[in-house]
């Protein structure tokens, strides 16, 4: 399980399902040298910060591999995902069901629902091979 486990999280590090969100400081704070003041509304842009090249080498790259203890598709702290340990889940499980039937499909049709703040597919179509 662990094998196919990786897969699952490092994919939704490449491709967080949310991209950004809304946040209000509850107090004056310094980010990189720029001062945020209480009840500012920033956007903090979380899938950018997965592809951070100051953070992971070779951000932009798939690797079923890479060790980043320190991503944020689910979110941090008091504002993670209460819904992230079913998400992987799920994701482990499909996983686990198509991998060895794989080499009998090609990839079909393929549609990302367009929305600028989750990412995520609406059609992911697999052939069946002749």
């Amino acid at each position: 399980r662990d094998l196919h486990s990786f897969p699952t999280r490092r994919s939704s590090d490449l491709t967080s399902p949310t991209q950004f969100f809304f946040r209000k400081p509850l107090r004056d704070v310094e980010l990189s040298g720029v001062r945020i003041p209480a009840g500012e509304v920033i956007c903090p842009m979380v899938g950018a910060a997965n592809r951070d090249s100051r953070e992971f080498e070779r951000a932009d790259e798939f690797d079923i591999t890479r060790k980043a203890p320190h991503t944020l598709p689910f979110g941090i702290g008091a504002h993670f995902c209460i819904g992230a340990q079913l998400a992987r889940l799920e994701a482990t499980i499909s996983l686990e069901k198509l991998l060895p039937e794989l080499p009998n499909y090609r990839l079909g049709h393929v549609e990302r629902i367009p929305n600028m703040l989750s990412y995520g597919h609406g059609t992911i179509e697999l052939i069946r091979a002749t």
